[in-house]
């Protein structure tokens, strides 16, 4: 297969950006807007986003099997990333325009349900894009520049979702600040998953093998050795990594009593890793990827191809899906270890104590650590 052109890597790319903006922000700032905006406990706030999680195991392999089966004349991915990204970007509005409601259970119930339908369209978009890496190539240099293009545009959509919580308070205590938010956040998901959809062709759907049921599919992927070494280690580091963005803010709010320090923060350890990432591609070209850090996204596309040397079939909806399901799996754990943390230490915001709750926070932090 000829190399890929430079406008298909960068429009691969670019998808990834509104995906892990909405990751990142969901990491950074969703527990604390549950706590402080609407008024949840730490623990229901976890609950709700682990509610919505638990819905992800079933539509993540009813997404990634209809999109592996896919006939469609536009691709088996594009149609899922086009109104995927059309209904992440109408969810995060209305997620972000919440009133404060009266009563704890109605905002409990309208939260977990506007989650679940966050944590859908995600999964619309998310997987199919994912799914469609491997599937551009089968030249190794070539998937190692999708996967650091696509690596670039995901630290600059976290970089962007550090504005998050500055571009919603800019506004005051006003809650039009938070819609406002969501509009700008949501429309560049939008955006850079279209650009997606318009720029990459995929192959023909003529030009893969028929799919096995959905349960052999999954069974399959489970027995394969290469696939459990990447995923075991990458469920530690999304679990780890997410109570730490979670935790930050509140310990730099009420620790330090300067939230803004967060986002500097933040965005001085964005900068190392875009400016790093040109020597992790080095390296994953000198040595395996096994042995180097991009072990993460870059070593599933390899799987993926052993997996269809050995069948004959390509599943990489099934991969990607369970890659999916871990790492959003790990998310949620993360958001209830934090919210359940906050309620044991009696975090009541805006509390007076919260600077000693924090404190006790940082046990937490070194731990993930």
């Amino acid at each position: 297969m000829p190399k890929l052109r430079m406008k298909t890597v960068l429009g691969f790319g670019i998808g990834d950006l509104g995906g892990n903006l909405y990751f990142s922000m969901i990491g950074f700032i969703f527990i604390f807007y549950l706590t402080e905006k609407m008024g949840l406990s730490g623990t229901l706030a976890g609950m709700a986003m682990m509610i919505g999680k638990l819905w992800d195991a079933i539509t993540d392999p009813i997404v990634s099997t209809i999109s592996d089966r896919s006939t469609s004349k536009f691709g088996r991915r594009r149609p899922f990333i086009f109104w995927g990204a059309l209904l992440l970007a109408i969810s995060m509005v209305l997620m972000f325009s919440l009133p404060k409601f009266e009563s704890t259970l109605t905002t409990f119930i309208v939260v977990t349900a506007l989650f679940a339908l966050l944590s859908t369209a995600y999964t619309f978009v998310n997987i199919p894009y994912a799914s469609m890496q491997p599937e551009l190539t089968d030249d190794y240099d070539d998937k190692t520049r999708l996967t650091s293009f696509r690596m670039g545009f995901a630290i600059l959509g976290t970089l962007l979702a550090v504005t998050a919580r500055p571009i919603a308070e800019s506004f005051g205590l006003k809650r039009n600040g938070w819609t406002f938010m969501a509009i700008i956040m949501g429309s560049i998901m939008l955006i850079s998953s279209w650009i997606t959809v318009f720029t990459v062709k995929e192959k023909p759907a003529s030009s893969y093998k028929e799919q096995k049921g959905i349960k052999e599919s999954y069974f399959e992927a489970f027995k394969n050795r290469e696939f459990i070494l990447a995923l075991i280690p990458w469920t530690l580091f999304v679990s780890g990594v997410t109570i730490i963005q979670g935790a930050f803010l509140y310990y730099f709010k009420y620790l330090f009593g300067n939230q803004g320090l967060f986002e500097l923060t933040i965005f001085g350890l964005i900068i190392i890793a875009l400016i790093s990432l040109p020597l992790w591609v080095r390296i994953s070209q000198k040595i395996s990827k096994g042995r180097s850090y991009m072990i993460g996204m870059g070593i599933i596309p390899d799987v993926v191809e052993l997996d269809s040397a050995r069948t004959g079939i390509r599943r990489e909806g099934v991969y990607y899906s369970i890659w999916n399901f871990v790492m959003k799996s790990g998310q949620a754990i993360a958001g209830l270890i934090i919210g359940v943390t906050l309620d044991l230490f009696g975090f009541i915001p805006p509390a007076s104590n919260g600077d000693v709750v924090v404190q006790k926070l940082l046990l937490l932090l070194e731990l993930s650590f």
